[in-house]
């Protein structure tokens, strides 16, 4: 079992640790009809359109806008603290004061001198 203060940047990581914090959720946008993409950080911004060609949301591949939701939560140990990237499902999965083990997860650097983790795409977090 790996510990926060000791990651290093690289996939197969695997940690159990308790979330301290969330950052409010924000959604992440692309259009593949202007090709356009960028952030809503508040709730009022949320859009179901993209807001420079007004493309609609589509299941269709690689048409219309495509929008991920995303958050991140502190989560510690017992030898430190580092932010956990939740996507999509996982944002209302999770809340302060859950426990949580994550399994095969990626470690990324965040360009200041410290990492950020994720469940990557083959990883997965559990409640404990």
């Amino acid at each position: 079992m790996d510990k926060i203060k000791e990651l290093r940047p690289g996939a197969g990581i695997e940690l159990m640790a308790v979330i301290v914090n969330m950052q409010p959720r924000r959604k992440l946008w692309k259009c593949y009809e202007c090709k356009q993409q960028g952030l809503w950080k508040t709730r009022e911004e949320f859009q179901d359109v993209c807001p420079v060609c007004k493309a609609e949301i589509s299941k269709e591949k690689g048409k219309g806008i495509w929008i991920q939701e995303v958050t991140s939560a502190l989560i510690e140990d017992d030898s430190g603290q580092v932010y956990l990237d939740l996507w999509n499902q996982d944002v209302d999965r999770f809340k302060i004061g859950d426990k949580i083990h994550l399994i095969d997860g990626y470690a990324r650097s965040n360009g200041s001198n410290s990492v950020n983790v994720s469940k990557g795409k083959f990883g997965s977090i559990m409640k404990e």
